[in-house]
């Protein structure tokens, strides 16, 4: 099935909700973003779980690197990254490249949470937070963990 995750088309239908690999973030307008929260809420059963993965923000801005290349087979890829500090995102553009000649170019660019900025985008969903993980491992979420893992419920 297809939708548009501003418009479910679910009421009430799942026990588990899941957001692998920063799925979430991408809308450019916060309320857009508010949006989604509510939406997988609506979609939720009450009691419903949830599990959200989403970049660490403080693991990002530590680690961030600028620029990389990379090959692959006969393929060069170009990425360079960066910060917006106000609009608290990070940026991507990777270009790549065959036989010198530019195949083409494409950007994203994520939202960047606090914990407790998500924790509190999610209560106005009435989706609580129970933990946050750091990793799949189980590990405490800390600026050396990659991964802002958060697991809760729907009131």
């Amino acid at each position: 099935m297809r939708g548009d995750m501003l418009d479910l088309p679910f009421e009430a239908a799942f026990d588990v909700v899941t957001s692998f690999f920063t799925s979430f973030g991408y809308f450019m307008d916060d309320k857009e973003n508010a949006c989604v929260v509510e939406e997988i809420s609506r979609a939720m059963k009450p009691g419903g779980r949830f599990l959200i993965d989403h970049m660490n923000a403080a693991y990002v801005e530590k680690t961030l690197v600028p620029e990389s290349t990379r090959e692959y087979k006969e393929y060069r890829i170009d990425e360079r990254r960066w910060l917006d500090a106000v609009k608290r995102r990070v940026n991507k553009v990777t270009r790549v490249w065959r036989n010198e000649k530019s195949l083409g170019e494409w950007g994203e660019s994520v939202r960047l949470y606090e914990p407790d900025e998500l924790r509190g985008l999610l209560a106005q969903g009435r989706l609580i937070a129970d933990r946050v993980f750091g990793s799949y491992d189980g590990a405490p979420l800390d600026a050396d963990r990659p991964r802002m893992i958060v697991v809760g419920h729907k009131e």
